[in-house]
């Protein structure tokens, strides 16, 4: 992020995962007249997260490839991380705002780290 652009930091936690309530994982399953996941993306664009999404997760977590997918079924770039580390410049140069989300295992430390790292670029 330029230093010199107003930015802004949006985090999306969500807690998902298998459910005996749900019947299925938490991330599809329904709220209101669509999955769960898709229902957090959407706040986001309404939160205008419109430049990039940074996804918290490991790569083999179907959660979290869930949530880059819709991201950018939404138009929005996404990149899934392990951390903080694997942020690139590139990604976040230039925009004015970054949502951050996470998928169900993700430590929420992880998350937190990402979320100061974002906020020390201003």
């Amino acid at each position: 992020m330029s230093p010199s652009a107003a930015t802004r930091v949006t985090a999306i936690v969500l807690a998902a995962g298998s459910s005996t309530r749900y019947g299925t994982n938490k991330l599809v399953a329904p709220y209101g007249d669509r999955p769960l996941a898709q229902h957090a993306i959407d706040a986001a664009n309404a939160a205008h997260v419109d430049d990039v999404v940074l996804v918290v997760g490991a790569k083999n977590s179907s959660n979290s490839n869930r949530l880059c997918e819709i991201s950018a079924q939404m138009g929005v770039p996404s990149h899934l991380i392990a951390d903080s580390s694997e942020i690139r410049r590139e990604w976040i140069d230039e925009v004015r705002s970054v949502g951050v989300t996470a998928g169900a295992s993700a430590p929420e430390e992880l998350v937190s780290d990402v979320v100061r790292y974002l906020a020390s670029l201003r």
